[in-house]
């Protein structure tokens, strides 16, 4: 008798888990992390969820606030690295909307003039600063420049990642555009608070601390705090986030919604990934010569985040090299080994073959036979990360995205 009167209740659930009209009314009211966790009950709610969040989180109803076409804006996404950010990442992961926000777009220095020209070819005007009067002069001292860490241009931002900041507005409508002083992804780390911590690519959107800050809504502050940062915690604490200065005051906890001490990545398990719709690309490879990209290399990241001295703070080395368009970040030092090794060999032979033609080492970045290496560092990043995933896991997951 119970146990048929429970395969009834678990029909029901079935049942009501495939009427979208139902589901959408019972998943619109949840955390995205109980949503989440709803779709690894079973196959009807993965359906569900999955069908829910394709709507739910539709990236073209961001985009077009402020584009016309948004797989145009998309297409400069995948062909420049540029990252949305910001507030509006956050308000697209959680599914809410801030009346008067910006769309912040954070690009590498040597994508700022193509997207800054995109923006304007969309209709937008450049607002011009004392330190900044013309968008083009601007970015070309920003690509001449070697920008210090303790200054950037036009801006009262903490300037650890950052090289420049641009503004663009269209009426009512406004687009920031950051300037990466050695990578986007880098920049995003370098924020007031792991809340903000979320961000967008041409394919997907990744939330680093999705428990912290979707469930128990909490947010760790980041390295020094800045005036103008504290008053951008203080928007977020009237928005119902707990901002925490020193994450160990949270005992275990601190491991669970941070992960404080691990050496994490983009594509672990305690990220969460919500796929955006597909998007028509041609191969990606930077010259005919390279590896070509098979993501946004914002995915060949890693990183810790701990107590360190008296606050929090996010660390990781880079990797910096002529064979590689774009900078990395990474946490895991026998990784870092690895592909230095490979970058060093390489190197040493694609510098030799330019001696041989002549040229110089300056010319490589304009050479189009030059062969860039960042397809093979993201192939390297994913094989190592698949081999520790292989071995035995000394965590349990807790929260996974839904695929």
């Amino acid at each position: 008798m119970f146990c048929h009167h429970h395969r009834n209740i678990r029909n029901r659930h079935r049942e009501i888990l495939s009427i979208a009209p139902i589901y959408d009314i019972i998943l619109s009211g949840l955390e995205p992390g109980d949503s989440v966790r709803l779709a690894r009950t079973c196959k009807t709610a993965r359906e569900a969820v999955n069908d829910f969040f394709s709507r739910g989180y539709n990236i073209d109803k961001l985009l077009l606030r402020f584009f016309p076409d948004p797989n145009l804006f998309r297409r400069l996404q995948a062909r420049t690295a540029t990252l949305i950010s910001g507030s509006s990442a956050l308000q697209f992961l959680d599914r809410v909307f801030y009346p008067d926000s910006d769309l912040d777009l954070y690009t590498p220095r040597r994508g700022a003039r193509e997207v800054g020209k995109w923006i304007l070819s969309q209709g937008y005007s450049y607002c011009s600063t004392e330190q900044s009067p013309d968008f083009s002069e601007s970015v070309d001292d920003l690509l001449e420049d070697e920008i210090p860490d303790d200054y950037v241009r036009g801006t009262s931002y903490k300037t650890t990642g950052i090289a420049g900041v641009y503004e663009f507005r269209k009426g009512p409508l406004v687009v920031q555009l950051i300037a990466a002083r050695r990578s986007p992804f880098h920049a995003i780390t370098c924020f007031h608070s792991t809340v903000v911590m979320n961000f967008i690519t041409y394919e997907g959107a990744y939330s680093l601390y999705p428990r912290a800050t979707f469930d128990d809504r909490i947010a760790a502050s980041n390295a020094a705090i800045t005036d103008k940062e504290l008053r951008c915690l203080s928007k977020y604490r009237a928005r119902g986030w707990a901002i925490v200065t020193d994450v160990t005051i949270l005992g275990s906890k601190s491991k669970d919604i941070f992960r404080a001490g691990e050496i994490r990545w983009v594509l672990d398990s305690h990220t969460w990934r919500i796929p955006l719709g597909e998007l028509d690309l041609p191969v990606r490879k930077i010259t005919q010569c390279s590896i070509a990209l098979e993501n946004d290399p914002s995915l060949a990241n890693s990183w810790k985040f701990d107590k360190e001295g008296k606050i929090n703070n996010t660390t990781g080395a880079f990797i910096v090299s002529k064979l590689l368009k774009y900078h990395y970040m990474v946490g895991d030092s026998t990784l870092l080994r690895l592909i230095v090794r490979f970058l060093a060999k390489q190197g040493e032979m694609q510098f030799r073959m330019l001696e041989l033609e002549g040229l110089g080492c300056e010319s490589a970045k304009d050479n189009e036979l030059w062969a860039w290496w960042d397809g093979g560092v993201l192939n390297k990043y994913r094989e190592y990360f698949d081999k520790l995933n292989r071995l035995p896991a000394r965590t349990k997951p807790i929260y996974r995205g839904v695929r």
